[in-house]
């Protein structure tokens, strides 16, 4: 409306006085409308308008919301990856499962993952396997963070099995698959599968592209490089 494109910070300025209370509301903002004067003027009256446009516009537009008082009863539970390494803390996780054969991952991966990084002792980094900063391989398959607020879901009925997608994603998060009838007649009704293109190779084998939800990134590599358009970002929750 005031003509700045993605100029957010006059807007958010103009809030933060308002209801900040910092010192007077009409002297701050008459600071401010000086400021912006001696900053652009340079550039133009239309410009130096422009901003106290956006100033006017973003006192009037402030809306106050009303938070229900019980939300702040309310309890956060545990995400998927959160689980995991709590469990491999607490010595919960079945005993003979690799995050407990793992001390990199109960006593280093697991603290930083839920933010206690700051607790781990300095004897924990004399450990002989990862002293110097090494770190040991196949600790991703613990991970799951579930970071992505959209992840890739695959059309089979445009997919052509190109494997392009798992070549490019830099996270290894969605792979091809071939599966036997034995298998394609026990699974899901929503894994869809497609006989494997390549000959007799892979006949009577069928193909699927599976993505990974809980270790992707939402970078959307994968859509980009599809050349079929047989990808596309759904919401991490549906």
């Amino acid at each position: 409306e005031c003509g700045m494109g993605r100029m957010i910070n006059v807007v958010m300025q103009s809030a933060f006085f308002k209801l900040a209370n910092v010192m007077d509301f009409k002297e701050c903002i008459t600071l401010y409308k000086n400021t912006i004067r001696k900053s652009y003027g340079h550039r133009g009256e239309a410009v130096v308008q422009k901003n106290y446009n956006m100033i006017d516009k973003a006192l009037d537009a402030i809306t106050q919301i009303d938070v229900p008082a019980e939300w702040k009863n309310l309890s956060d539970g545990m995400l998927h990856y959160e689980q995991t390494y709590h469990n491999a803390i607490g010595g919960l996780a079945k005993e003979k499962s690799d995050i407990n054969r793992s001390e990199f991952t109960k006593n280093v991966q697991a603290p930083i993952a839920l933010l206690h990084g700051d607790d781990i002792p300095v004897s924990v980094f004399a450990n002989d396997k990862i002293v110097g900063g090494k770190v040991p391989l196949g600790t991703a398959k613990t991970e799951k963070r579930g970071v992505a607020l959209s992840v890739p879901v695959v059309d089979m009925d445009k997919c052509t099995q190109c494997n392009t997608c798992a070549m490019s994603c830099p996270h290894a998060v969605i792979r091809p698959f071939l599966l036997s009838q034995a298998e394609v007649d026990s699974k899901p009704a929503t894994f869809e599968t497609r006989k494997a293109k390549g000959g007799a190779e892979v006949a009577g084998l069928h193909y699927r592209i599976q993505v990974s939800p809980l270790d992707c990134t939402g970078c959307e590599v994968c859509v980009n490089a599809c050349p079929d358009d047989a990808l596309t970002m759904k919401h991490l929750a549906d």
